[in-house]
């Protein structure tokens, strides 16, 4: 699941999140010149900016190949209609994959059900389109569009939301980021 992405523009490398590797017990110490990320008092990364200009700070490191890393089987379970709830609702080809994927699973004999899951079900439904409008403003900051939407976690900032604004008329948007959805009549 995609939590937040931006658009960057002639973007050639990945980008991951420090604040990210932050939750999981990495430590970060950073200036202009270097960013170091140790884990357990060692250092496990370094990053320096691409040029003497930039806020970001570059890192060379290898993609790990998929099949390297595989999950461990916890605990037996041969109901695939369990199997399906617990690993995001895949659907019974994929099961059908599973003990080749999971260390430790055995076989799974994928049941044909007629019934249908709800996630599923939730999950493949469309939101109905709002209905198309020909009407525009026709003066500056006679319509304006707003949305108020919560970060799943806080900015280092303690922000947790952030409200866009656009006026229909210049096509002029910006966002501010809140720690409180109160101090939005403050904005």
């Amino acid at each position: 699941m995609m939590i937040e992405a931006c658009y960057v523009p002639k973007c050639d490398g990945r980008l991951f999140s420090t604040g990210s590797l932050k939750e999981t017990g990495y430590v970060e110490s950073s200036d202009k010149n270097n960013t170091k990320l140790f884990l357990n008092g060692k250092l496990a990364l370094m990053g320096h900016p691409r040029d003497n200009y930039g806020p970001v700070h570059w890192i060379t490191a290898e993609i790990v190949h998929k099949y390297q890393h595989q999950a461990f089987s916890i605990l037996k379970l041969d109901n695939s209609e369990t199997w399906h709830n617990r690993m995001a609702h895949p659907s019974n080809k994929v099961l059908t994959h599973l003990k080749a994927n999971v260390k430790g699973a055995d076989s799974l004999k994928v049941t044909n059900t007629d019934t249908l899951c709800v996630g599923c079900i939730k999950g493949k439904m469309h939101d109905k389109s709002y209905p198309s409008s020909e009407s525009r403003a026709s003066h500056p900051l006679e319509l304006i569009h707003a949305d108020l939407m919560e970060f799943p976690t806080e900015s280092y900032q303690r922000e947790k939301w952030c409200l866009i604004v656009l006026d229909d008329y210049t096509s002029f948007a910006t966002s501010y980021l809140l720690r409180h959805n109160r101090t939005l009549c403050s904005v």
